[in-house]
């Protein structure tokens, strides 16, 4: 496992001599009890310096959370200020007035270093801080590469056991950042200001007869037979808590039953893909804020 340590433990690489150009990093938040969590942040720095993006904790983790971030460059003290504005997703337990938001400074043109990162609650008391280690995705991207065709080697070579070698790959392909994923029982937390929400349905995978079930505060408003094509249908949200229920009422000819929502709320977009079997069923909670 040495080199998953290897691609997260890393080096910012990093010029701003373009505008308007978007930006990926990946790595990790490490705390102070040195617990590592996964962390990646997409980004673009535009005309005025000005920076808009979002961030992604836990990727794939039981308490993976979306947020948007705001900041700017600093050019006289050579760093890029960055700080989550906004909570848009989370699948850990969620409670709006204890929310924690992360602050860092990113340095300019420094090739290895450790940046601290600060949290803030809400009402601007501390939550947490630690150390922040990001590389760039395009510079681990060519590092997947060249681990994946070490690992085949070795395993071909039977230097590397079949099962540690997906140990392996498995790890690589999670830190990479993807549509949040649900199985039966999980619950995804998402945040949304507008009266009503847009929701398409579609089938990520392809035609085989996926039939699923939607519920919507209690009441079932959809039977759908799921296809590669889209469905969309508007919900009206009551204040506070709203909850969507997916049921799966089979798996088709293929397991599993692999529904997948968009949920549109203005510039708020977040993709969701289901992977239930037959009677399973997953959440979604949408909280109304004014």
């Amino acid at each position: 496992m040495k080199y998953i340590y290897t691609i997260f433990i890393a080096i910012l690489c990093y010029s701003v001599n373009a505008q308007d150009k978007p930006y990926e990093f990946i790595g990790l938040l490490e705390l102070e009890s040195k617990q590592f969590i996964s962390y990646q942040i997409q980004f673009t720095i535009h005309k005025d310096q000005s920076i808009t993006g979002v961030s992604v904790s836990d990727i794939m983790g039981p308490d993976e959370t979306k947020s948007k971030i705001i900041g700017h460059v600093d050019k006289k003290n050579k760093t890029i200020k960055i700080k989550e504005d906004e909570l848009i997703y989370t699948k850990s337990s969620f409670d709006p007035s204890i929310f924690c938001n992360l602050q860092f400074n990113i340095p300019l043109k420094k090739d290895d270093y450790k940046s601290k990162f600060v949290g803030y609650y809400t009402d601007g008391s501390f939550c947490i801080d630690g150390k922040l280690h990001l590389k760039n995705v395009d510079k681990i991207n060519t590092l997947y590469k060249m681990i994946l065709n070490k690992v085949d080697k070795l395993e071909a070579k039977d230097k590397l056991k079949t099962e540690d070698a997906n140990k392996v790959k498995k790890a690589l392909s999670s830190a990479n950042l993807v549509p949040v994923k649900l199985t039966n029982q999980e619950r995804l937390n998402y945040v949304c200001k507008k009266d009503d929400i847009n929701i398409s349905v579609w089938d990520e995978a392809y035609d085989d007869g996926d039939e699923i079930e939607i519920y919507f505060n209690n009441s079932l408003i959809e039977n759908v037979t799921v296809s590669t094509n889209k469905k969309d249908f508007t919900l009206k949200l009551q204040p506070g808590k709203n909850i969507i229920e997916i049921r799966a009422i089979n798996h088709g000819r293929v397991a599993p039953n692999t529904v997948s929502f968009e949920l549109q709320n203005t510039s708020n977009k977040v993709e969701i893909h289901n992977a239930l079997e037959s009677g399973e069923r997953s959440f979604i909670h949408i909280y109304h804020e004014k």
